[in-house]
């Protein structure tokens, strides 16, 4: 089980390689959104600023026939952490 916030945060938006984010081809398969895709099927919760997850996240969760193992968190983010908590003690 995993509880993640992506927060918007994405490799391809990182222009320094000095930076501490930058992850040399982080961006290149569907950046952030296509590594957590990989999870499935263990149970996700994961905000990453919409009511939806990220549209190829879903898309690995039915191809690996657990789309109920998904989760979307919304909302701001005291309240995201809240929801978090609550699911990864469910």
């Amino acid at each position: 089980k995993a509880a993640v916030d992506l927060g918007g945060f994405r490799f391809g938006n990182v222009l320094d390689i000095h930076s501490p984010d930058f992850l040399p081809g982080g961006a290149k398969y569907f950046d952030l959104p296509g590594m957590a895709a990989l999870a499935a099927p263990t149970p996700l919760w994961i905000a990453d600023g919409g009511a939806e997850p990220p549209p190829i996240v879903a898309a690995a969760y039915r191809a690996a026939g657990t789309p109920q193992a998904l989760s979307a968190g919304a909302g701001e983010a005291s309240k995201r952490t809240d929801d978090a908590v609550a699911w990864l003690l469910k």
